[in-house]
């Protein structure tokens, strides 16, 4: 019986919602698809680093796979690259902030995110998220979106599904390429620990 509820729920309460979002999302963002290259790459930077691996997140995921197919590469690199910014500005931002900003178990955190954003996984930077959302979600909002904008002001695309550094190699200039995520990586470490730093935020304290 609770099988049939929660099942009920997740179809018509929860379900139905999520689909007409997906809808109008992926409709809007087909109407931005002909107008400007540059906008829609920072739109889906900023969804892919939203909910990193929810609801939104697919929703971009989505839309970049299909432009994929139909040789839309702007909108699929934009989509792919955005996928490891987040962990690997959260990375770098352990690397910058040290202990005066992250505790112990974040640095290694951290160490961890870079693993994960090098092969491209987003969720490398939930723990972060879920430590300090307010302002972990808007940094890494920002970063990605900034770097997946100047990718696409450049120019730069890749036909791979590869993700952020694994493209490297087949990008159309890989040095303009690795240029746009290493201003996406950057801007996400240095807003969140400004973010921090202005606000006075404490790592939190560790028990032995």
């Amino acid at each position: 019986m609770c099988t049939l509820i929660i099942g009920l729920v997740l179809i018509y309460v929860v379900g139905s919602p999520i689909k007409v979002m997906t809808v109008s999302l992926t409709a809007w963002l087909k109407g931005i698809s002909g107008t400007n290259a540059v906008l829609l790459a920072g739109i889906l930077g900023a969804m892919m680093a939203f909910d990193m691996g929810g609801p939104i997140n697919k929703i971009a995921y989505a839309f970049g796979m299909a432009a994929f197919t139909s040789g839309g590469y702007q909108a699929s690199t934009a989509m792919l690259m955005a996928i490891g910014i987040p962990p690997l500005g959260m990375f770098v931002a352990t690397l910058l902030g040290g202990k005066k900003l992250y505790s112990d178990s974040e640095i290694e955190n951290g160490r961890s995110a870079a693993i994960m954003g090098f092969v491209g996984i987003t969720e490398g930077a939930i723990p972060f998220a879920v430590a300090d959302p307010i302002r972990v979600i808007p940094s890494i909002m920002v970063g990605t979106s900034v770097g997946c904008s100047l990718n696409a002001l450049f120019g730069t695309s890749q036909k791979t599904a590869l993700s952020t550094l694994m493209a490297i190699p087949f990008s159309s200039d890989w040095i303009l390429y690795s240029v746009a995520i290493f201003i996406g990586v950057l801007v996400v470490a240095l807003m969140v620990n400004f973010l921090k730093l202005v606000t006075h935020h404490k790592p939190a304290v560790e028990e032995a």
